[in-house]
């Protein structure tokens, strides 16, 4: 297999502008587009095998958030068993992906693997004995699941297969990747018996109830080299045998491939490996068909330049590859289904422009503030409309740690705070619909929205997204809306923008006080967390005055009552009103509640 970066292929579309005004749009180009439900799809992180035994990544949920006074206070999970909330939970999250889970880890991995600093091998749940036979260490196994499934109630698993132990290759083979063990098994079939007997010990543990819930993947990334550097027929076995195991002991269980990651249709990546679970003969149980859960992907913006064009930072582009890949597979493989579209990595992987005396290293930024929320949003509106059903965050996306000598508290990103406005009102029958938006933009600026329909309300989330960082006028944009949504006219407004997100205002402090290093004051349009920003220094800044900053974030989630200058809901005609916001500032995402 060749090693593949995370750059997807950029496909090109033809688009025009909607430079026109409300009063000349057609009625079609104001169709709504109907995009699912608003059931969750967002709420799904993942946890790293060697961090699970102490349960490491677990967060407290702060205070400020949950406060009653709130208009979207921070929805906590609660233990059925005792009707309260859980001493802590991964946030925003009910579905948990996790990985490298039975072993095969870096000896310098940290977490679980330093307890084993002689041979981190005796950290594997499946290993060969000296005889040459499978030998389990179950115990291994609980010490990982049960702070997740006992203590923290969570059911909703995705269990990973990728790293291999390091017994499993032939003796004097295994090779060490970044992440671990990367070397195949020898001879497949023991992934067939290990991985049945791990569901049963798994039922025998946790109840079927619970175990029915799960489900399974086979690799991380497995088309880059670094992960996995076996052939692609080595891999079609692995996955071949592991299904078998896991359906014979679950058959309802969902088990799909890795996460393609760079170009989806290369000879080792995700469509190849949809061919052989549709055409080709199972390695495992003979005939043709293979289980195929889902066509997942990994899905990072990695802006960059390519001579004076800007790649790799447009939401339209990275939805369009994974659009043509799912489109591939539904039109090549029809008896394939069912199957479902997924996102099981999404985030930014930095910045575009570069450090100051390097050719090659960038200013690094997750994108906390109201640019990074307004890019995942629009993402996450063209993901819906092409039919993806689940997307996973990291954790560092939906909250930053900030800390001192004493204390320490998760400070809300722009994704957080946009996945608190999406908890208040999911639910299974709430309708969601993305709207068309009218509007000046003669700079690149897009515009997406999203409108749910909640019992009498309608939820009306608006975002203005420049690929180009720098652009930051404001726009006037329309959208017209059915009247019969409507229940009552009376407005409230919340905003996130340069303004109220917490990493913008907290970079403008730093700046004001000669905190940040020196590549971000020389470039003001870049957010990275405040660690990234400026250091140990900024957090102790942040922690001096937390009671300012948790008030902008409680502010930012607090509706308050819409005026003109905010936007306006007139009657366009007898069926339908004109929502028009005359200062849309990009970047953004604006929640409009009527009830």
């Amino acid at each position: 297999m060749k090693t593949k970066c995370l750059v997807p292929k950029q496909h090109i579309i033809a688009a025009s502008l909607l430079l026109i005004s409300v009063s000349g749009v057609s009625s079609s180009r104001a169709q709504a587009i109907l995009l699912g439900k608003l059931d969750g799809w967002w709420r799904y992180t993942t946890l790293q095998g060697t961090l699970l035994k102490s349960a490491a990544q677990f967060q407290t949920v702060p205070a400020y958030l949950t406060d009653p006074a709130l208009s979207f206070p921070y929805q906590r999970r609660v233990n059925p068993s005792t009707g309260q909330p859980y001493a802590k939970e991964m946030l925003f999250a009910d579905g948990l992906y996790l990985v490298r889970l039975i072993g095969g880890w870096d000896p310098n991995g940290g977490g679980e693997a330093s307890e084993y600093p002689g041979d981190v091998s005796f950290a594997d749940v499946w290993y060969r004995t000296p005889l040459n036979r499978l030998g389990y260490r179950w115990e291994r196994l609980f010490d990982r699941l049960d702070p997740v499934v006992s203590t923290y109630g969570y059911a909703n698993l995705t269990l990973v297969l990728d790293n291999i132990p390091w017994s499993l290759p032939a003796p004097g083979t295994a090779a060490l990747g970044p992440l671990g063990q990367k070397t195949p098994a020898q001879y497949p079939s023991w992934l067939y018996w290990s991985s049945k007997q791990m569901c049963i010990e798994l039922t025998n543990r946790y109840g079927s109830n619970v175990v029915n819930k799960f489900g399974f993947r086979m690799g991380t990334e497995y088309n880059d080299e670094e992960r996995f550097n076996g052939t692609l027929t080595q891999y079609l076995q692995m996955h071949d045998w592991c299904a078998r195991g896991v359906k014979e002991s679950l058959p309802n269980a969902p088990f799909g491939p890795f996460n393609g990651s760079g170009d989806f249709f290369e000879e080792d990546n995700l469509f190849r490996v949809a061919s052989h679970c549709a055409n080709e003969t199972n390695y495992a149980i003979g005939g043709t068909r293979a289980p195929f859960g889902f066509a997942s992907t990994s899905l990072y913006f990695i802006p960059h330049f390519s001579g004076t064009n800007l790649v790799g930072a447009s939401p339209r582009d990275v939805v369009n590859s994974r659009k043509a890949l799912w489109d591939a597979i539904t039109h090549d493989f029809p008896g394939l289904s069912p199957w479902k579209k997924e996102i099981h990595e999404f985030g930014v992987l930095g910045s575009e422009v570069l450090k100051r005396g390097s050719n090659t290293e960038t200013v690094f930024t997750w994108e906390p503030g109201a640019r990074g929320a307004a890019q995942r949003f629009h993402t996450l509106v063209y993901l819906l409309q092409h039919g993806c059903t689940r997307v996973q965050h990291w954790d560092v996306d939906v909250s930053e740690k900030i800390s001192n000598a004493t204390s320490s508290v998760e400070m809300l990103t722009g994704l957080g705070w946009l996945y608190s406005i999406f908890d208040h009102f999911r639910g299974s029958s709430v309708r969601i619909y993305r709207q068309a938006v009218l509007n000046s933009s003669r700079n690149g600026t897009e515009f997406v929205s999203m409108v749910a329909l909640p019992s009498n309300k309608v939820v009306i989330l608006v975002s203005a997204y420049n690929q180009w960082r720098n652009r930051h006028q404001t726009h006037r944009v329309s959208m017209l809306l059915p009247k019969k949504w409507f229940a009552g006219r009376r407005g409230q407004i919340a905003k996130l923008d340069r303004n109220t997100a917490f990493h913008d205002v907290v970079r403008a402090d730093l700046a004001a006080a000669n905190l940040l290093y020196t590549d971000y004051q020389n470039n003001p349009d870049i957010t990275a967390h405040v660690f990234f920003m400026s250091g140990a220094r900024g957090d102790i800044y942040v922690m001096s005055n937390l009671g300012r900053y948790e008030r902008l974030i409680q502010d930012s989630l607090t509706l308050r009552p819409l005026t003109v200058a905010d936007a306006s809901l007139t009657d366009y005609d007898t069926t339908r009103y004109v929502l028009t916001l005359p200062n849309l500032p990009t970047p953004s995402v604006w929640a409009v509640v009527f009830q």
